[in-house]
């Protein structure tokens, strides 16, 4: 964090001080190093605090200290010395003194003459033994003065002090070994001494009891009820508090101060701050100003003094220094380390140790002492130590114990180093894989270094939580954490991972890491624990300088260890079941001998003692065999031997399903998946069954865990293998037909009671999902186990028509889906729908029905994705409604349909080819490529971004200046790419996929890694960069090394713009298109051109060679693709059909076909043989910009200024139209029948409307003119001129008795302006009144038979976009471009009110009654109390949103828009909503009462 943004400075004197300090932190920043000073960083409340520690003792010190940290840290407000002192016992009147003991708080508040602080050693002794002072402090600021008031009202108002609550919280933050020295000594511990009984001075190192007369003292409890304290709420004590230079030790100096400057607590630093500074003195007393002091109190007293500050800061608000940027900064930065938090590893620690038994010193304090640990900790020879053993060996705390160590090592000498960790755990899936190291080792250091969270923001502010995510996520994270250990703000680094054979993904990758660390940092010392594995000893070879500890060789230090441990054991064994003396001894003994320097063999045998009888412990202690393979099978053979067999099948069933499972099992989800007839509510009854598998489980916050990992595998590939009878394969598919039976039994629509269809998940609060807990693992796996029960797949699960599986999926498909939209899994749900549709392609016999109906459900999952993720019950409804006649989802669930719709909107017969509709640029589209594989996409748009190939990803680019990275597959956004500053014109990738290229307006190319996103080389040079890599408004095209990023060459020969290049396929060949008409072929070794092509009428846009390079296809603003031989330079084909500029042109990868995109939206497939169009692609509502075929042509994609990429399916399409004729057309609302064509004058004609009696009719054109013509002949009565450009919305409306009829238009692109025009229906004497909009923001009053100007209205500071009289003519609305609609009183012109719309209207009229507002999106209700006008529209009945993107009823969401649907405009009718979508349909839907 910038220094800048600390406003509060801590100063702790004592290194005591400050770690009760750090431990009331809310938010630790680390240490922070400035100016080879140390100081610490953290935030309480609203305020960023800054810690420091003084060098030395005393008030010169503490200035000194004062003044460094404000010279650092320019923005201090104010300061806080916190710390202890010493308290003056009782104060105040004599009748009821206030008694000061041990463990209260004091806070410097001025008293008398003095201000708070009083400096009594600037002062001088009179004749008459009075103290006169010779220099006095500065009192507190008022604001704090006031806070400290405040906090004093509330705790005598009785909301009382939260400072216990906090010293609870403080010491679990301490380390455990500290934390008791924290805690309260108690009132037996405080002790006053006479002030004429002094402390030996040969003895100040003891304690009172061992050498001060205790007579001549009195407990806590002898001084009164005001001496009485609950433990850990101490007292708050508000007054003057004593400063000097040295300790003050008399108590008859200190009762005598007190009596002359009213003292109550004395210290060493606070004058010296308060002197210059604003500042508050806080103190926990941890004596009585006496010879007599106590270290006993010290920490307690920090930490009362802390937590009371603490609470102040809290009371407190934030500084007045505002840095908007710093605090955009710190949001990001607390964003991203949220996001980055998958797991803490401090708090794994905490779980670890609590679920063992507790950590004795005995068992890791031998490897402190040996030579491999010490050369490893402490030199620089040795960066990794490999500690490695057996199951059972005690590994795990071994480390825990090490870490406790390290840690109160490198805290006791701030700046050695720091430390992060890991516990690899195989049961859990947030800690069983590479990825979650890196990514807590990462978040374990930036959260004690915050100043490393740059090396996080670089990445993450371009990739989100998507750097998280896939299969690239190592290599971007490792990279990461590269760069953090080369940081030269860090020392030592030490980074310690438990357990690595228990990190199931991407081991290898990870100790590549590890051994290419070491051999690349010598600050970077790893130390790592796991079994003796031969593949892991293999890896780490390559090493720098490493040691290893056997576990087995040093077994002489192992054996001491289990033996301190088994002493442990049997001690507690004795204290619960009371064991005699030769007992105890005997099953000592025993463990002595039998336990082979294994701890969970004496764990698990000590456990099993604790449920037997006395008489039977050394009975019961024989039978339990040496070594943990034995025990296991002792164990096991215990639980066959239950008596109810029933509990032994349950057991058995619990224990193979846990084996087996994907990750650890919540008790309710155990109930299911296991098959057990237990009430999965009844949690008591479900531990009981747990408990009688013997100690190979043990339950966490209500979820099934395998008590070790030696213990999973004693039953996956161990002896235990024998719980499965048939086999994991049948046990697979037993799971996967309990999963399948639990679904279909509590599957059902609205399973969680959202109730309301457009509920959105991230706005409901408290949605109960306790229903789904039963659930979620069989909805998130059953397809898992089906997969792994492979051939009895086909065999044993009906998986052909009509079969299990079949019949699931007709029943609860939609409710399956809606569970997963639920949980936030709905992309496992297209994976997992992609699965069953690869088992049926591979065997689809007597499947036909059902493998039809799951790859429906696949275009209907991957459609719809995004919405049932957002809003899941529009399962039910969008994706129903929107879905085409012939889905087999849509026929089969068609009574699930949303009761409220009468008549659906008129959709495709089938499925498009568009696979998936890609949201998320903000800008134009310009560029699409897929990688080599055709498993990835890139695409360039104007938004200036990229998205960057890889694994299943896609690329685009856009006008914001990004590239996303899309997953192909489900369509999720994984990364975004910025560093361009403008317009992304092109991407491509390489041709072995690493690289990824995108060229930009900003005239550079920047090279990147597709793997990571890193950004590898900004390459410039050209003047004024067009297109892909090397083409140039300067007319150049340049070629350049994209390892070096130096310029090869410049080839040079086209008059104007260079548009486009590709090279050929086997790189020899170079071609680039030009707007001088030509395309030119050149060697791309030597640059030399080999020929001209000419032939096009007009700029060439886009070139593209065949995979063979036989042949180059080129693509004209004349309308036409030309093929041309690329060796001879004839030309092949002239490919005619696009009716505007062919913008680019691809081959599909065997040749035989062309896509063609054009600015008329449309894209068209061509035979590249034959020239013959062979589909035409509709769905784009603006041009198309790019396309690009996938390496197997099964798939297109497109890129188009719409601000989407669309992915289509390249074998099969269908043929659409529309139309750009500048026409405004009506339409029959019922059936959409085209009525009448309206043409404007020498403009395109915007808008129409009658006048009330229907005899005139007003038109407005682009021209700015607004012409009356009579509505019957056609004839031109009027033409008014006088607005620059008069404002009218294009869909008019006239009020008729039985309601409105109204027009419905094609759409319209293009640069004309919209114009409107409205008629008063009110007569008058002077004649009808006209009024109209303009494009300066004005609305204008005429008079309709004269045409004078009667009226102008201001108010609007956008063009206005319609124009609307009330029937009485006694209101005026208009809408306009600023997104609002006025109210203006029709006849005065006085403006009454403003409604925030949120989009432009293009159409307004009143109801007859006045009462509402009939908008293209619906109804306005204006019947509302005059005293409460509202800004914000209240829209009644059915409206369409201002986004466009739901169907609404009286405001709330009930139908969501896909996005091809989306209006143009809208006209909503009572219960009738019509669209007119961008490609030019009209849907009509109508809506019951």
């Amino acid at each position: 964090m910038d220094v800048a943004r600390y406003s509060i400075g801590w100063i702790a004197p004592l290194p005591l001080e400050l770690i009760a300090a750090k431990a009331v932190l809310d938010e630790d920043y680390g240490d922070i190093h400035v100016d080879g000073y140390i100081y610490h960083g953290g935030k309480i409340g609203q305020h960023n605090i800054v810690m420091a520690v003084q060098p030395k003792m005393g008030n010169d010190a503490a200035s000194d200290l004062a003044a460094r940290m404000r010279a650092a840290f320019r923005n201090i407000e104010y300061f806080m010395v916190v710390g202890i002192g010493g308290g003056v016992p009782s104060y105040g009147p004599s009748g009821a003194p206030s008694e000061i003991v041990l463990g209260d708080v004091v806070v410097s508040y001025p008293r008398g003459n003095y201000g708070g602080v009083v400096r009594f050693d600037f002062g001088a002794w009179t004749d008459k033994g009075q103290l006169k002072m010779s220099g006095h402090t500065n009192s507190p600021p008022d604001s704090l003065l006031a806070a400290v008031t405040n906090l004093q009202t509330r705790h005598s108002t009785g909301s009382g002090t939260r400072i216990p609550a906090f010293l609870r919280e403080m010491r679990l933050k301490i380390h455990v070994l500290e934390r008791q020295k924290f805690k309260d000594p108690g009132a037996e511990q405080d002790r006053l001494f006479r002030k004429d009984c002094f402390h030996p001075k040969e003895s100040l190192n003891q304690d009172c009891e061992n050498c001060c007369d205790l007579s001549r003292s009195e407990m806590r409890h002898c001084r009164g009820i005001e001496a009485v304290r609950q433990v850990d709420t101490p007292k708050i004590h508000y007054g003057n508090i004593g400063s000097s230079n040295q300790l003050q030790i008399s108590a008859h100096k200190r009762d005598r101060l007190h009596k002359e400057l009213g003292v109550i607590c004395f210290e060493m630093e606070g004058a010296g701050v308060i002197h210059k500074h604003p500042c508050l003195v806080i103190r926990g007393i941890c004596d009585y100003s006496d010879s007599h002091k106590s270290k006993q109190w010290q920490p307690y007293a920090a930490a009362t003094a802390a937590a009371y500050t603490k609470e102040l800061l809290e009371t407190m608000p934030a500084s007045n220094y505002k840095d908007k940027d710093n605090d955009k900064d710190n949001d990001k930065d607390n964003q991203c380390l949220k996001d980055w938090r998958s797991t803490d590893p401090r708090d794994d620690k905490i779980r670890i140790e609590l679920s063992k038994d507790d950590l004795l010193k005995e068992s890791y304090t031998w490897i402190l002492e040996d030579p491999a640990f010490i050369g490893w900790r402490d030199n620089d020879d040795t960066q990794l130590l490999w500690i490695k053993g057996d199951p059972g060996k005690g590994k795990t705390m071994l480390m825990i114990g090490i870490i406790n160590e390290l840690s109160k090592q490198l805290e006791s000498t701030p700046g050695s180093g720091v430390l992060s960790y890991f516990f690899c755990q195989a049961t859990e899936p947030k800690l069983n894989n590479a990825v979650s190291v890196i990514r807590a080792l990462i978040y374990l250091l930036v959260d004690q270094q915050r100043a490393l969270i740059r090396h996080l923001r670089k990445r993450y502010d371009t990739s989100g939580k998507s750097l998280f995510e896939g299969p690239n996520a190592f290599a971007a994270l490792s990279a990461i954490l590269s760069d953090m250990l080369h940081d030269p703000s860090l020392a030592r680094v030490y980074l310690m991972v438990d357990a690595l054979d228990e990190c199931s993904s991407e081991l290898c990758l990870l100790l590549r890491l590890i051994a290419r660390n070491t051999s690349e940092a010598c600050k970077v010392k790893w130390l790592v624990s796991s079994r003796n594995r031969p593949d892991i000893e293999k890896l780490l070879r390559s090493a720098g300088s490493r040691a290893k500890i056997s576990l087995e060789l040093n077994s002489s230090h192992i054996s001491r260890a289990v033996n301190a441990f088994i002493d442990f054991k049997v001690s507690k064994l004795t204290e619960m079941n009371r064991y005699k003396a030769e007992v105890q001894t005997t099953i000592r003994n025993y463990l002595y001998e039998k336990a082979d320097g294994t701890f969970l063999w004496v764990a698990l045998v000590c456990k099993a003692l604790h449920g037997v009888r006395v008489g039977k412990a050394l009975s019961a202690l024989e039978k339990f065999p040496a070594g943990l393979q034995p025990l296991y099978e002792r164990m096991m053979e215990q639980i066959r031997c239950i008596e109810d067999s029933d509990d032994v099948e349950s057991c058995i069933r619990i224990l193979s399903s846990a084996t087996l499972a994907y990750r650890p099992i919540h008790l309710k989800e155990l109930v299911a998946i296991a098959g057990l007839q237990e009430d999965p509510d009844d949690v008591q009854s479900l531990n009981e069954l747990v408990d009688l598998c013997g100690s190979f489980l043990t339950i966490r916050e209500d979820t099934v865990y395998f008590i070790h990992q030696s213990a999973k595998d004693y039953f996956s590939t161990g002896k235990g293998a024998q719980i499965f009878p048939s086999g994991q394969v049948e046990e697979h598919r037993e799971m996967a037909l309990r999963a399948l039976q639990v679904m279909n039994d509590a599957l059902k629509r609205d399973i969680c009671k959202l109730r309301v269809p457009g509920a959105l998940l991230d706005e409901v609060r408290d949605i109960n999902r306790d229903c789904l807990a039963y659930l979620r693992y069989a909805c998130c796996y059953w397809v898992s186990h089906l997969r792994d029960a492979g051939h009895l797949l086909h065999e044993k699960l009906d998986l052909y028509d009509d079969g299990t599986i079949h019949v699931f999926l007709r029943k609860h498909f939609l409710h399956w889906l809606e569970a997963l939209g639920l949980l936030g899994n709905i992309s496992d749900g297209v994976a997992m729908i992609r699965t069953l549709e690869e088992f049926l392609i591979r065997k689809s016999d007597k499947a036909e029905l059902l493998l039809a109906m799951i790859q429906d459900a696949k275009r209907f999952i991957l459609y719809n994705r995004w919405i049932i993720e957002k809003a899941p019950l529009q399962v039910y409804a969008s994706a129903l409604v929107f879905a085409p006649k012939k889905s087999i989802i849509r026929d089969q669930f068609s009574n699930l349909g949303p009761s409220c719709i009468i008549t659906g909107p008129a959709t495709d017969e089938n499925w498009s080819q568009c696979l998936q509709t890609l949201e998320g640029h903000s800008d134009i589209v310009s560029s699409v490529t897929f990688s080599a594989d055709g498993r990835r996409l890139a695409s360039a748009s104007e938004d200036g971004t990229r998205s960057c190939p890889v694994g299943r990803r896609l690329a685009s680019s856009s006008k914001d200046h990004t590239v996303r990275l899309w997953d192909s597959e489900t369509g999720v956004l994984q990364q975004t790419l910025e560093g361009h500053s403008e317009t992304v014109s092109s991407v491509a990738f390489s041709a072995d996929g690493w690289w990824l290229a995108s060229a930009s307006h900003d005239r550079t190319v920047r090279l990147w890694d597709s793997e990571t996103g890193v950004l590898q080389q900004t390459l410039e040079g050209h003047s004024d960069i067009r297109r892909l890599a090397s083409s140039s408004k300067d007319h150049t095209v340049r070629l350049w090394d994209s390892e070096t990023g130096v310029l090869q060459q410049t080839l040079e020969g086209h008059s104007e713009t260079v548009s486009s290049v590709a090279f050929s396929a086997d790189g020899w060949w170079l071609a680039s298109a030009s707007h001088d008409r030509t395309v030119r072929l050149w060697d791309s070794e030597t640059g030399a051109l080999q020929q001209t092509l000419e032939g096009h009428a007009g700029g060439v846009w886009s070139v593209a060679f065949s995979a063979d390079g036989r042949r180059l296809a080129s693509a004209s603003n004349d309308r036409i693709v030309r093929l041309w031989d690329s060796k001879t330079g004839a030309l092949q084909q002239m490919l005619k059909g696009h009716n505007d500029w062919v913008s680019s042109v691809a081959f599909s990868a065997d040749g035989r076909r062309l896509a063609s995109a054009s600015e008329d939206g449309i894209i068209q497939l061509w035979d590249s043989e034959t020239g013959a169009l062979q589909q035409t692609l509709e769905g784009h509502s603006d041009q198309v910009s790019s396309v690009a075929f996938s390496a197997d042509g099964r798939r297109l994609a497109s890129s188009s200024y719409d601000r989407t990429v669309r992915l289509w399916d390249g074998e099969t399409a269908r043929l659409a139209s529309t139309s750009h004729d500048r026409t405004v057309r009506l339409w029959d609302g019922e059936t959409g029948a085209l009525q009448q064509t309206l043409k404007g004058r020498s403009g395109w004609v915007s808008s129409v409307a009658f006048s009330a009696d229907g005899q005139r009719l007003a038109s407005a054109s682009e021209d700015g003119i607004i012409q009356l013509w009579d509505s019957e002949t056609g004839a031109l009565q009027q033409t008014l001129e006088g607005h620059n450009n008069r404002e009218f919305t294009p869909w008019p409306s006239r009020p008729t008795a039985g309601g409105w009829r109204q027009g419905l238009p094609t759409a319209q692109c293009g640069s004309g302006i919209a114009k409107r025009a409205r008629y008063s229906r009110r007569s008058r004497a002077t004649g009808r009144r006209l009024a109209s909009g303009s494009t300066d923001g004005t609305v204008q009053l005429w008079d309709g038979e004269t045409g004078a100007l009667q009226q102008t209205l201001e108010g609007h500071s956008d063009q206005v976009s319609s124009v609307a009289f009330s029937a009485d003519g006694r209101r005026l609305a208009s809408s306009s471009y600023d997104r609002t609609v006025r109210l203006w009183d029709g006849e005065t012109g006085a403006l009454q009110q403003t409604l925030e719309i949120g989009s432009y209207l293009y159409q307004l009229s009143f109801s007859p009654d006045g009462l509402h507002l009939i908008t293209a999106l619906g109804v306005i209700s204006l019947h509302y109390s005059l005293s409460v006008i509202p800004q914000t529209p209240i829209w009644s009945g059915y409206c369409v949103r201002a986004d466009s993107s739901w169907i609404t009823t009286n405001g709330t969401d009930i139908l969501w828009i896909p996005f091809e649907y989306r209006p143009r405009f809208s006209i909503v009718r009572k219960q009738t909503v019509i669209i007119g979508c961008f490609s030019g349909r009209i849907l009509v839907i109508k809506f019951d009462s």
